[in-house]
């Protein structure tokens, strides 16, 4: 009886200790690695410094009151550990100045970081609009595209 309370009592001493230590770590260095399913992806949506993190289910295709079908511009995807993320906030603010009218959203789906650009209900509508990113950006060309996506309801 005393080897099971002594083995239980080492055990629990193991795990608090490996706990605080992931969270020192994650205090220490600022970053967090999320494991999760492959039916979900982290969206991390940009307003002037703040971040707010929403888990999503990729396979839910039915519109909410908040959401329906429609197309945005995708601006840049790259899957570079060190760069992408950097780089698509930065074009987002870019384009955030330069065409205000236009809605930047930054999303993670590993392991790509994104850049989408506007809400718009039809092709057409997304089409202009990815032509006047192309000639205020015509550095960025070559990666700008039309997709499918869920896009915000307009109010």
């Amino acid at each position: 009886m005393h080897k099971i309370f002594c083995t239980i009592a080492l055990l629990l001493l193991f795990f608090t200790v490996k706990a605080k230590d992931i969270v020192s770590e994650i205090e220490r260095d600022s970053i967090v690695s999320v494991i999760q399913p492959e039916k979900l992806s982290l969206e991390v949506k940009y307003d002037t410094n703040d971040v707010v993190a929403e888990e999503k289910s990729e396979t839910e295709n039915v519109a909410s009151p908040q959401h329906t079908v429609g197309y945005r511009v995708l601006v840049f995807s790259d899957n570079n550990a060190r760069t992408a993320r950097g780089e698509a906030k930065e074009r987002a603010r870019l384009i955030a100045e330069q065409i205000p009218h236009l809605r930047t959203y930054v999303t993670f789906e590993s392991p790509y970081w994104r850049l989408k650009v506007g809400d718009f209900r039809t092709h057409s509508a997304a089409e202009s609009a990815a032509n006047e990113i192309k000639h205020t950006f015509p550095q960025y060309s070559r990666e700008i595209r039309v997709v499918k996506d869920r896009i915000n309801n307009s109010k």
